[in-house]
């Protein structure tokens, strides 16, 4: 079966909804060879409305095609609570930006109950940003 990850930046404040506003000091050739790494073992994108108007562009050229990888989802909104509610994502890929943020939207505001995850591994790039990757317990 396939696996669901859901990669997602995030402030330290644990802010998720403008990350145009600061995380591109953040975007350098680490985060790009994660990203394409990520995407290269997957064989579908999904996304939510919002998201894909912003990055379908550019990110579901870069998906792979090898039948039965991961699928990648980015952004997170209405989507994302409907699918942790269901438990249906595998592996939740947090790129913790170390940017003080607390005002704003917040990756679990909307859903009722409390997921609980497990950390599996954590990759540190140079610029301080930390990808947590965690797995529902």
């Amino acid at each position: 079966m396939r696996k669901l990850i859901e990669s997602t930046h995030v402030t330290l404040g644990g802010e998720i909804g403008s990350p145009h506003e600061w995380g591109f000091p953040y975007l350098d050739d680490e985060h790009f060879a994660y990203a394409s790494s990520l995407l290269s073992d997957a064989d579908a994108l999904l996304l939510g409305r919002r998201t894909y108007e912003g990055l379908s562009a550019g990110y579901t050229s870069m998906a792979g095609d090898a039948p039965g990888g991961s699928i990648v989802k980015y952004g997170n909104g209405p989507l994302d609570v409907t699918l942790m509610e269901h438990n249906l994502i595998d592996e939740f890929h947090l790129l913790l930006t170390p940017v003080a943020v607390g005002r704003g939207q917040h990756m679990f505001a909307d859903l009722d109950g409390s997921p609980q995850l497990t950390l599996a591994e954590v990759t540190r790039f140079s610029n301080g940003v930390l990808v947590l990757v965690d797995v529902p317990t």
